[in-house]
């Protein structure tokens, strides 16, 4: 016969057999004993069991345990498909070349290369800076080719800047609050003369994504919107394809569109707190997304589903990640002030880099190689790590407030960095 364990389930089935809940003297073992008398009493009588009626918080436990799918629009199965082919490909390209480079390459050479990479790495100083904005600048990005970098600004306005002369080219006016995000598209290259929207992208906490072309002949740019967010925009990252772009939100979900269409494809739910970090594998298969609780899901765009989470290792929120161009390293920071590096491989985190004294706004992993990586903090601070020891190669200081991010460029030439100071720096490698 069947009988809960649990003394509140117990007493819940005796009051609604309209017996006392307890007697006096009476302990959780003998009400349990009495529960199952009276109940082989019932079924003596009645030839069943009672029927129980449950109570609200065990039906509220229940529902929020129940699994649930959101039914997904026609265009979803095409997109997942696309990804697949185009992710398996680029795997087996890179696993081709990892191959390739392992039998060609001296190990000794290779390590000799590592190092003076990161050797070069440490020569970079500030070669100019300018203000971006009247209030702060929460964010900086580089385009593909490294002659524009586009800064986002506190005031709602967005800017895009030539480099490395750092004049000011376009204005990026639409938002009516702070920008937290602005990317460029990793497909253009260029200038793009017409209604071209997508070359750039912006969030901002009045809860739109905003898509812009960009003509450096103009000194406006036009924009279209992309609203369904129900709170402020934290991040923005493009697919590999350019096609497609995942925002984070304020409303604890991700969000994945279709640029093209322009058109919202699907929600994807399932955290407790504002998502904010991002970050995209570089075969395009995987997302890393983090909320401001620490707990981090690395999903599979090829399926929809979660695969790896990540949670108990960052004591705070999640604020900014990047994958390795090896495609099984991750390194996320954090409000906790440390930098966690993870193997999806093992599931595990293997390193914690306890090098900034206040919280990690962002962090990126070198270009065209992944040699090291760069992290910013609010502690003012720029830091270079080796990306095979994890040791700290260096720290460099030239901000009077926090800093906000850190861009780098594909050719290697540049760093940026946006900070609440209300300037941006462009950084070059000095020979002394």
């Amino acid at each position: 016969m069947t009988v809960p364990t649990n003394d509140k389930d117990v007493k819940n089935r005796l009051r609604q057999l309209g017996q006392p809940i307890c007697y006096f003297g009476e302990n959780n073992v003998d009400r349990r004993e009495r529960l199952k008398r009276i109940q082989a009493e019932y079924i003596m009588q009645h030839g069943e069991l009672p029927t129980f009626i449950k109570t609200e918080e065990k039906q509220k436990q229940n529902e929020e345990n129940e699994h649930f799918y959101y039914p997904g629009i026609k265009e979803l199965k095409e997109i997942r498909e696309f990804i697949s082919e185009y992710s398996l490909k680029k795997a087996a390209l890179r696993v081709y070349k990892s191959k390739i480079f392992r039998m060609d390459e001296d190990p000794l050479i290779e390590e000799k290369k590592q190092i003076a990479s990161i050797n070069r790495a440490m020569k970079f100083d500030v070669c100019m800076s300018q203000f971006a904005d009247s209030s702060t600048v929460s964010r900086g990005s580089f385009n593909l080719d490294c002659n524009f970098i586009a800064t986002a600004g506190g005031s709602g306005v967005s800017k895009i800047w030539r480099v490395p002369q750092c004049d000011l080219v376009s204005r990026l006016e639409g938002h009516l609050s702070k920008v937290h995000d602005i990317q460029w598209n990793p497909a253009f290259q260029g200038t793009q003369e017409g209604g071209n929207y997508g070359v750039l992208a912006t969030c901002s906490s009045d809860t739109n994504i905003r898509l812009w072309s960009f003509d450096d002949q103009r000194e406006l740019q036009k924009s279209v919107v992309l609203s369904g967010h129900e709170n402020r925009v934290n991040r923005l990252s493009f697919h590999q394809t350019g096609k497609y772009i995942i925002s984070t939100s304020h409303d604890n979900t991700f969000r994945f569109w279709d640029i093209e269409k322009q058109k919202e494809i699907y929600t994807q739910t399932g955290y407790t707190k504002p998502v904010y970090a991002n970050a995209l594998h570089p075969d395009g298969s995987l997302l890393f997304a983090g909320d401001l609780s620490g707990y981090g899901m690395i999903w599979d765009l090829r399926t929809g589903r979660g695969i790896l989470p990540l949670f108990g290792h960052h004591v705070k929120g999640i604020l900014c990640a990047d994958f390795s161009e090896n495609g099984f390293q991750l390194v996320t920071g954090s409000d906790d002030n440390t930098l966690r590096v993870f193997d999806i491989r093992r599931k595990a985190c293997m390193h914690v880099l306890p090098g900034h004294l206040k919280l990690v706004s962002d962090v990126k992993f070198q270009k065209g190689g992944s040699n090291y990586f760069v992290s910013v903090s609010y502690d003012n601070t720029l830091k270079l790590w080796n990306a095979k020891d994890f040791s700290l190669a260096k720290t460099y200081k030239s901000h009077e407030s926090k800093i906000t991010s850190v861009s780098l460029d594909y050719a290697q030439k540049y760093f940026a960095t946006t900070s609440l100071d209300r300037k941006w720096m462009l950084w070059e490698v000095k020979d002394f």
